[in-house]
């Protein structure tokens, strides 16, 4: 990760919090995936081994008793509230599934209490509990040899992505459809959380090659029939397949002809 995502990525947080993350080394800067932000609790920074308390100086430490920075409701409030460039409605349908994603394709995730209508269906959030920073990651070149090792007769076969979370399966994807759109191919990828292309505005924070169609918040079984029947691609790219019904619109798409490369939530 370049110290670039990391300082996009604590923009929005309330100053307050932003000028104590910033002080942190730029060693442990780079490493961290994920900021964690909860009520009257600890900041908490995540890395790729092991999770680390923010201290009020500025530094990082493993002990629960350390002189950890509190995240107090004050912070957590308005550090929601600018996330949501202070216009929580226009952010509704992003926020009643679980998530906002900020300028740099950083994935915010947002914890508190669902207000739900009549049928039962979430239509707002009160009571912010919490808030997850995902850093999204850019590796240009991380999917050469994968693609090298699945080519046949000159072309890039279907393949799945298999890993657990935070594993890099979402960053390698993205790098497969750069490398397949900048030659060429038709790629339609489907981009349901936002995390891929990482949409703002209309415009891709992410590296996608120069010929990839993105549908942006589809559900993934209406974009894969959208993109079969309408946009002519040779490659469709899905982040995180998990259904039944997502499983059956893949099927739909092989049988039209279209290989698909897919990422799949696993344990080892």
């Amino acid at each position: 990760m370049s110290l670039l995502s990391f300082e996009q990525a604590v923009s929005v947080i309330t100053p307050e919090l932003k000028y104590i993350l910033l002080k942190l080394p730029d060693s442990i800067k780079i490493r961290i995936s994920d900021i964690r932000l909860r009520n009257s609790k600890p900041v908490i920074l995540v890395t790729e081994k092991k999770k680390l308390f923010l201290t009020v100086k500025g530094e990082c430490s493993t002990e629960k008793n350390c002189d950890a920075f509190i995240c107090t409701s004050e912070i957590l409030n308005d550090t929601f509230n600018r996330i949501c460039c202070y216009s929580v409605h226009s952010y509704i349908h992003h926020l009643v599934k679980g998530y906002v994603t900020i300028n740099g394709g950083h994935r915010v995730a947002v914890a508190g209490s669902a207000v739900s209508d009549a049928q039962g269906k979430i239509t707002a959030l009160k009571n912010i509990s919490s808030l997850s920073i995902r850093i999204a990651r850019e590796k240009i070149g991380c999917s050469n040899k994968v693609l090298n090792d699945t080519y046949k007769d000159g072309q890039a076969c279907s393949f799945i992505i298999a890993g657990p979370p935070c594993s890099g399966k979402t960053t390698l994807l993205r790098d497969i459809a750069r490398k397949l759109s900048d030659s060429l191919n038709n790629v339609c990828i489907v981009d349901e959380r936002q995390e891929i292309a990482c949409m703002n505005n209309g415009f891709y924070s992410m590296d996608i090659g120069i010929n990839s169609d993105v549908l942006d918040c589809y559900n993934k079984n209406s974009a894969i029939d959208i993109a079969v029947r309408t946009l002519s691609p040779e490659y469709i790219i899905v982040d995180e397949v998990s259904t039944e019904s997502e499983l059956d619109a893949i099927k739909n798409g092989v049988n039209s002809g279209v290989k698909f490369i897919v990422t799949v939530h696993v344990k080892f």
